[in-house]
């Protein structure tokens, strides 16, 4: 139905927004203030967690492992093949409590796919505080590096320290390697392995603590991993 209207009848004009008066809210500057101060606190909490996560735990000196590393024959394990067809063999039973001297992480390299992590271990001598506080711990290429500012190498005992390319047998062993820190105490336990690949030549353990050099970091196929609560020192 249409609707007629009058001829006087107003008529409603849209007003444009350029005729609109609209009043604006304006906060005060020191609201600003306020909440970029709230900002670079939060910003300043979380960079001091990270620091705090990613130090070195300390203890008051004196040894905290005194045990070595026990290896024993791996007859009771037959070799086996990984997802991505790895072969990994095992060469002996390996139990060890050490204290975590560096920790470094891999990502990018060819083993870092089975092998995510490196520990720079040390037991005996090379797990008191006083003695390793003299010590600046690296890792590079798969290579633990050990330097004393003086250049004097006369306190470290190279037969109570080692440096292991650690593969997690499971999810949960891995999660548990990657969440610890320099400084802390652990207990493991699995195989020391030698692991091939196609195209690559074995990546294979060592056997001794005393070697050094090429050839002398420990690959060890790792079933549990633990923290270790030190023992009362003097």
């Amino acid at each position: 139905m249409r609707v007629d209207r009058p001829a006087h009848a107003p008529v409603a004009v849209p007003r444009s927004p350029a005729w609109t008066t609209a009043a604006v809210e304006r906060k005060p500057a020191g609201s600003r203030l306020k909440r970029q101060l709230w900002g670079l606190a939060a910003l300043f909490a979380l960079g001091t967690g990270w620091w705090a996560i990613g130090r070195p735990v300390r203890y008051p000196a004196g040894m905290l492992v005194g045990e070595a590393p026990r290896q024993d024959p791996a007859v009771d394990r037959q070799p086996w093949t990984l997802k991505d067809g790895s072969r990994v063999v095992p060469l002996a039973r390996y139990d060890i409590k050490a204290r975590l001297l560096h920790r470094e992480r891999y990502r990018f390299d060819a083993m870092a796919d089975i092998s995510p992590v490196d520990f720079g271990v040390g037991w005996y001598r090379m797990s008191d505080q006083s003695v390793i506080d003299g010590y600046a711990f690296s890792n590079s290429t798969r290579f633990l590096t050990c330097v004393h500012p003086d250049g004097d190498q006369a306190g470290m005992d190279a037969g109570s320290i080692a440096n292991m390319h650690m593969l997690p047998a499971n999810d949960r062993v891995r999660e548990r390697m990657l969440s610890f820190r320099a400084g802390e105490i652990f207990h493991a336990r699995g195989y020391l392995v030698s692991v091939e690949r196609p195209g690559m030549n074995p990546w294979t353990s060592s056997l001794s603590r005393d070697d050094t050099g090429m050839g002398a970091c420990e690959i060890m196929w790792v079933e549990e991993i633990r923290p270790v609560k030190p023992p009362q020192t003097r």
